[in-house]
């Protein structure tokens, strides 16, 4: 199950380095990386940084080639991938598709949840202890599949409260899991 505050997938450029170790895992994902680098822009469109005063015939301050001597992203001598260049708006949609498609190859597991929020964690210290998750969606449509996710073997399970992503009336659910990450960035509540 992926919580997801935003209603959607961001639709502004933000982060955009995607370095070697994380298109190493993207080809352990069928046709991930290979995706991501016929996405990304050729090397020569981004390999140096640009310091000026203003875009259009403005003073040149600086320039740094992050690529000095290579023609290519990628250094055997560092990793098998290369480093890229994709916008995470870009990115998102490749991600969430591959999720789709894994959930699909097998029987429909994955539970993507956009406009929830995590508001709660605890953590079962002793089996006989069941952590829970508490979240509150944005809608009443997901009250069967949290409870379905709560179902199981309890050893060792995370727990956190699920909410709607802006604090409205949405339904407050508890999910119970054996692990939880949490990826909400550097202002996580949840870390």
């Amino acid at each position: 199950m992926v919580l997801e505050r935003s209603q959607q997938l961001t639709q502004h450029p933000q982060a955009h380095y995607i370095n070697n170790r994380t298109m190493e895992v993207f080809r352990g994902l069928p046709g991930l990386a290979d995706q991501v680098a016929a996405c990304s822009p050729p090397l020569e469109q981004w390999r140096r940084f640009v310091y000026c005063e203003a875009m259009a015939a403005g003073l040149l301050l600086g320039e740094v080639n992050h690529f000095p001597g290579q023609t290519t992203a990628q250094d055997p001598a560092v990793s098998p991938e290369p480093v890229t260049h994709l916008s995470q708006h870009r990115l998102l949609p490749l991600l969430l598709q591959q999720a789709q498609r894994l959930s699909a190859a097998h029987g429909g597991c994955a539970d993507i949840r956009f406009g929830s929020a995590v508001t709660a964690v605890s953590n079962v210290e002793f089996p006989h202890q069941l952590p829970a998750l508490h979240a509150q969606a944005a809608s009443q449509q997901h009250t069967a599949a949290a409870a379905a996710a709560a179902a199981g073997d309890a050893a060792g399970w995370q727990t956190a409260r699920r909410g709607s992503a802006d604090g409205g009336s949405g339904a407050q659910q508890l999910v119970r899991c054996s692990y939880l990450v949490a990826a909400d960035g550097a202002h996580s509540g949840i870390r």
